[in-house]
């Protein structure tokens, strides 16, 4: 089971009043109390892989969450923003998304946290520029929501820009991606 299962779940239990940690304890214990149970099979699934940080130059931007990174040995990386969503390019405010992300990283050398792989074979990844989280600024500045489906990383930010009526809030119309990709797909 990835992260982004675990978080859904522990969100779905908190709402019941169940504590994911109670699960959990439950769990190990009723599991290890079978024969043929090995410890190793437990860590397995809760095993926490560390995170891989890619330094590399952003040789494009696609839109306004996905980026392409080129390394020193010259390995190119295909880079989801982790944790936002953006408006699609052929959306309002998508080009102005795409145009702001690009005025920030184009050209520079950012460091890339990736913590995931998603269904397009993308690299889930957290972006800096020497020590600012790029995903942060798209959010607080109004150009992306924060991508509840997948984080609630950047959910101050976004009610900031909200009532700030900053970026793409400042349309009357504001259309979530995800509903926007489900109509014209």
């Amino acid at each position: 089971m990835n992260r982004r299962a675990f978080s859904l779940l522990k969100r779905i239990l908190n709402s019941k009043g169940i504590s994911f940690s109670l699960i959990i304890a439950m769990l190990v214990f009723f599991a290890s109390s079978y024969s043929g149970f090995s410890n190793s099979y437990l860590k397995d699934i809760f095993e926490i892989k560390p995170k891989k940080e890619i330094y590399a130059k952003v040789i494009k931007v696609s839109d306004g969450d996905t980026i392409h990174l080129l390394d020193e040995n010259n390995t190119k990386y295909k880079i989801r923003l982790q944790g936002i969503d953006t408006p699609e390019n052929k959306q309002e405010y998508g080009q102005e998304a795409k145009n702001f992300l690009s005025s920030m990283i184009k050209d520079k050398a950012v460091k890339a946290v990736i913590e995931d792989k998603d269904k397009y074979d993308r690299f889930v990844a957290t972006i800096y520029l020497n020590k600012m989280d790029i995903n942060r600024a798209m959010v607080a500045n109004g150009y992306a929501h924060a991508y509840r489906d997948f984080s609630t990383k950047y959910i101050k930010e976004e009610v900031n820009a909200r009532k700030n009526r900053l970026g793409l809030w400042q349309s009357d119309n504001v259309k979530n991606p995800s509903d926007f990709r489900k109509e014209n797909n």
